[in-house]
């Protein structure tokens, strides 16, 4: 992960939206850099931006809602932070921001709004803070925790990993390094472990199950079902016979009814044959006129069309007399439409040379009008040419020469020794402008010949001044002016600082002064201390020893006290069985010593008091020591400053020329400033009268150049004015001459207008031809349509006659009288249908009938051949009825038996299946209690770990390749009771192992730097750390170990790695070349400044 960019709004003291280009060269180039400003001014918002902008908190603000928001400005109504930053999967930019209602500043808080999107394309990838959430940690590979431990250490935290915990370690290295895996495998295997166990278990409860029968048992159902099987075969015989007798019983009386069936059925047929005579009969006539009926409908057909041609005939006789009428009419006006079209061709041949000449006419007038427009409009432009340069001479002859350029050029010409008054010239030059442009048009020309002279004349003279000053160096190149200002300055800051150098030693040797008494005051208090230090510590001494000589009487008398028991057994002048004293004087309390309780709780309580001062005591020397020793390194840094001094103001003196022995060197280098400050003045002068000359010659070249432009403007305006006259009087003359011609419109008008007369007369003539021979053509064609009828019909009456005389022959052949009689025999398509059919009906249920009767009497014949039961059909019901009964009960009794021994079989397959079942999974599960018992675990520390220490043990490889660059007294190492924690080899100690939480500030903040160095040198496939930024802790290192430090951060810019501090400490600042300043501006606000930092405007 690398941060591009970082953009801010209204955070803290930094009002207003900047931008941070990381990606700047300057960045890039050094590889570290450094966020310097005092304390407050908004150093650490920058570094809170970021994990802003990434987890929606910061370092020093956990919680920011609707309720709280301690990082926004307090008079503004919004604020933003942004990240673009870099990962193996790509570029992306999160964004958190939040507003006030309304957009006031003393609005409600509103929901912050927090979104992540992919840089490259800008599409929104998430806007909900949860996935917002989810996808910043998959494209970093870390969380807040984990970020702020290994990318952002912030102030107060920087030692957080090292002192962390071995669990707070874990998840780190593990999205560090992504050995996740190794927790997820650890599980797994735990999983499937019990997963198989529990399989392993229900197998064997399945194989306990399974019920088989004995081998007894099995015999005695094979036996039984044998017999069975040949009961069974017995009563299906007998079945078979008895249904064989009740079937020929059944089949006879079927025969019989069939019989009687059929005789019935054959009455009904000669009913309904007796019923369809009449049908018949008229069926059958309509036979006979069917086959007359194709000449018929010829005949028939000739009729029609003979009536269709007398019809037509009569009306071609009077279309025909209609038609020649019509051809009159045409013939009169084709004769009237030819006497108008010779007419208009007449009139239009008269009017054609007239034509021809105007519109020649017509042509050169358009051409001239054209040509007038042209001139007008060139002679406008001139006009507004002369009107702008008159104008334009008029402005710079009423700015003239702004200050005191003539007194200050004349000084200067004067002390470089140049003859010549450039601003004479230039008065001389406005004059002869002012006479042009304040003179009447007709003396114009005058005046612009004698501005021109001017203009060469002033031109001379100005070359000749310009080549005198090409001789003065500071006149040929100012750089000359500003090389010996910036040289000025430089000595001038010299001085300065000389002089604030000298007020400084001054203060030194009155600060030396006080610190001697210091140090002399500092040590009487130590030696009064040391001494009352020594009688405390005697005091204390003698009261320990009383005080143990009244615990061991203590005790002695706890003791005494505890035998009370076995005093209560001692009877006065008995002997004690264990001292043999008769005499027993603690039986009644007498003689029993005191305890001292209270004495003893006194002197313990005085003890404290004295260890108290005892403790002050020392306090108080340590920290006179600790004053003794800061007083004396800062008398030492005086003196070493003081020494410095001397050497600098040697060198000030030689490069100055100052008085090396002067007694007041104050007043030396004052001195020295007050010739430089005349020296400013002298180069001021000098560079006035360079500008003032440059100026006014510059001012007379304009000047020259526009009275040129100002007399050509001229010159071209009166000549347009001469072209546009001549112009006009030409195209007056020619629509003169135009005017003359005898029409009284447009020649194009007229000539279109002869056209149409004459196109219109040509369409009228061809139309009314067209109209003439379409009436001939009618008539024509009427007169050869009625030929053609008048013969069919007398052919078509010739041909009707001989047909009516041969189907009469035909009508009496067939029986009929007459073509009446035998147009009402004809029967419809429908009727003749219907009868035809009941035709066939009848004849096929007649023949059915016969072809049934036959069957059935030779079917009785072949049946009473059979043999005959000797039982009748009531009976033999009744014994198959017992039959089946009985051979129904012999089958369930063979299919329970067959059940019985089928089930079997099938137990005895399915238990040698589950013992094969139980064989393999016992395998199973011994093969996964094997890998169980070497990594699995219900929370996947086993396995976790393992992995984990390895790759804590590279980490702590590449951090001590880091801490050796920085100091050769340190080696880490990891401990050998936790894989994950962490102790240290001291090598000036002879290799003592201590623990991390041991170190002091100075030495915690090396290690720190050198762990968070190695996790940022170790890469996975998801996480590469390449931002680093550090807030404060460089202060706890002395010069030595903050060089080595510098040093290793620095040699990271070759493995592209980009580092950022923040610290006070002066000579970090001077060793990193690229700063980010945070500057105060006052209102309680800051600014940025450095590199690649832009404030936008919102």
């Amino acid at each position: 992960m690398k941060i591009q960019k970082i953009t801010l709004k209204n955070l803290n003291s930094l009002a207003g939206t900047w931008t941070l280009d990381l990606s700047h060269p300057a960045y890039t180039d050094d590889g570290i850099f450094a966020i310097t400003g005092p304390t407050g001014a908004g150093k650490t918002t920058i570094l809170d931006a970021v994990s802003l902008a990434l987890y929606g908190r910061t370092p020093r603000l956990s919680r920011i809602s609707t309720s709280t928001n301690e990082i926004m400005h307090r008079q503004a109504a919004d604020c933003l932070a942004e990240v673009e930053y870099l990962t193996a999967t790509g570029t992306y930019r999160c964004t958190w921001a939040q507003e006030r209602a309304h957009r006031k500043a003393d609005g409600n808080l509103q929901q912050p709004r927090h979104e992540i999107a992919d840089a490259a394309t800008g599409e929104i990838l998430a806007t909900k803070k949860r996935e917002v959430q989810q996808l910043v940690e998959e494209s970093c590979g870390m969380d807040y925790e984990r970020f702020t431990r290994s990318v952002m250490l912030a102030q107060g935290a920087f030692a957080a990993f090292l002192h962390a915990s071995p669990d707070e370690r874990s998840p780190l290295l593990e999205q560090i390094t992504g050995t996740e895996i190794y927790s997820e495998i650890s599980i797994a295997v735990h999983t499937r472990t019990r997963t198989e166990r529990e399989e392993l278990a229900v197998l064997k409860a399945e194989a306990e199950g399974i019920i088989l029968l004995s081998p007894e048992e099995r015999e005695r159902l094979y036996q039984s079902r044998t017999d069975l099987a040949v009961a069974g075969a017995a009563l299906t015989e007998e079945i078979a016979t008895v249904r064989d007798g009740i079937v020929w019983h059944r089949d006879m009386a079927r025969i019989t009814t069939e019989i009687s069936a059929i005789g019935a059925e054959r009455a009904d047929l000669v009913e309904q044959t007796a019923l369809a005579q009449e049908g018949l009969r008229r069926l059958e006539t309509d036979a006979r006129a069917a086959a007359l009926q194709g000449d018929y409908r010829s005949l028939a057909t000739l009729r029609a069309a003979q009536d269709h041609d007398h019809l037509a005939l009569e009306g071609h006789r009077e279309d025909l007399t209609a038609l020649r009428e019509a051809r009159l009419q045409a013939e009169s006006e084709v004769s009237k439409q030819q006497a108008a079209l010779t007419g208009a061709r007449a009139a239009a041949g008269a009017m054609a040379p007239v034509l021809r000449e105007a519109r020649e006419f017509d042509l050169r007038i358009k051409a001239a009008s054209e040509r007038v427009d042209e001139l007008d409009q060139a002679f406008r432009e001139e006009e507004e040419g002369w009107t702008q340069a008159a104008a334009a001479l008029r402005q710079i002859l009423a700015a003239g020469i702004r200050g005191g350029t003539g007194d200050e050029s004349g000084s200067f010409l004067a002390a470089q020794g140049i003859t010549g008054a450039p601003a004479e010239e230039y008065g001389a030059l406005c004059r002869a402008a002012v006479t042009l442009s304040g003179t009447p048009d007709d003396a114009a020309a005058d005046a612009g010949g004698a501005l021109t002279h001017a203009c060469d004349e002033t031109e001379r003279r100005i070359t000749e001044l310009q080549a005198s000053l090409a001789a003065v160096p500071s006149y040929r190149d100012p750089a000359v002016i500003r090389r010996e200002e910036t040289a000025a300055q430089q000595a001038k800051t010299r001085l300065i600082l000389l002089l604030e150098g000298i007020g400084r030693l001054q203060q030194d040797r009155d600060r030396r002064a006080e610190l001697a008494a210091r140090i002399r005051e500092t040590e009487r208090d130590l030696e009064a201390g040391k001494a009352a230090l020594g009688v405390c510590r005697k005091r204390m001494n003698d009261k320990e020893r009383l005080i143990r000589e009244m615990e061991e009487n203590a005790r002695n008398v706890a003791i005494i006290k505890n035998y009370e028991e076995e005093r209560r057994h001692l009877r006065e002048g008995e002997a004690c069985h264990l001292c043999g004293a008769t005499s027993h004087p603690f039986t009644t309390g007498d003689g029993l010593p005191r305890d001292g309780t209270e004495e003893l709780q006194r002197e313990q309580e005085a003890l404290a008091r004295i260890r108290e001062e005892d403790t002050s005591l020392r306090t108080a020397i340590v920290r006179g020591e600790s004053v003794l020793e800061g007083a004396r390194r800062e008398q030492a840094d005086i003196d070493a400053r003081a020494e410095a001094a001397r050497s600098t103001w040697a060198v000030a003196c030689r490069e100055n020329g100052l008085d090396a022995g002067a007694a007041d060197q104050s007043e030396e280098v004052r001195s020295a400033l007050g010739g430089i400050e005349e020296r400013f003045l002298r180069i001021e002068a000098e560079e006035r009268g360079v500008a003032a000359c440059t100026h006014i010659l510059r001012a007379t070249e304009t000047l020259i150049l526009h009275c040129r432009q100002a007399v050509a403007a001229r010159q071209k305006w009166r000549v347009s004015a001469s072209r546009r006259a001549e112009g006009a009087a030409d195209l007056s003359c020619l629509r003169e001459r135009r005017r003359l011609l005898p029409l009284d419109s447009d020649p194009a008008t007229m000539e279109e207008r002869m056209s149409r007369e004459i196109r219109m007369a040509e369409e009228a003539m061809e139309t009314a031809r067209e109209d003439h021979m379409a009436a001939l053509h009618a008539i024509t064609g009427r007169e050869g349509e009625m030929r053609n009828l008048e013969g069919a019909l007398l052919h078509r009456g010739k041909e009707i006659a001989q047909k009516e005389r041969s189907f009469a022959a035909m009508l009496g052949n067939a029986g009929f009288t007459g073509e009446e009689e035998f147009v009402s025999s004809l029967l419809s398509p429908g009727e003749r249908a219907v009868l035809e059919t009941e035709r066939s009906r009848l004849t096929a249920w007649g023949a059915g009938l016969d072809g049934r009767v036959r069957s059935a009497f030779a079917e009785r014949e072949a049946h009473l051949l059979r043999s005959r039961p000797s039982a009748v059909m009531a009976a033999l019901k009744e014994g198959l009825t017992a039959l089946s009964a009985a051979h129904e009960e012999n089958a369930a009794a063979i299919g329970e038996v067959r059940q019985q021994l089928t089930s079997d079989e099938r137990e005895r397959a399915r238990s040698g299946e589950q013992q094969r079942r139980i064989d393999c999974q016992r395998a199973e599960t011994d093969r996964w209690e094997q890998l169980h018992t070497l990594i699995g675990s219900a929370d996947g520390k086993k396995f976790r770990n393992y992995a984990q220490g390895l790759t804590f043990e590279r980490m702590v490889a590449a951090a001590n390749r880091q801490l050796r660059v920085m100091s050769d007294r340190y080696i880490l190492v990891r401990s050998a009771e936790t894989p994950l924690d962490l102790s240290v080899i001291d090598n000036y100690q002879g290799g003592r192992i201590r623990s991390t939480r041991n170190l002091s500030g100075g030495e915690s903040f090396l290690v720190s730097l050198a762990l968070a160095l190695g996790l940022a040198s170790m890469a996975s496939g998801r996480v590469r750390v390449d931002s680093l930024f550090l807030d404060e802790g460089f202060g706890t290192l002395d010069d030595d170990a903050l060089e080595m430090a510098l040093s290793t951060l620095t040699s990271l810019r070759d493995q592209g790695k980009l580092i950022g501090v923040i610290s006070h400490v002066p000579a970090l600042k001077e060793r990193i070349g690229t700063t980010i300043s945070v500057r105060r501006s006052g209102g309680g606000t800051s600014v940025l400044e450095g590199p690649g930092i832009a404030r936008l405007r919102t």
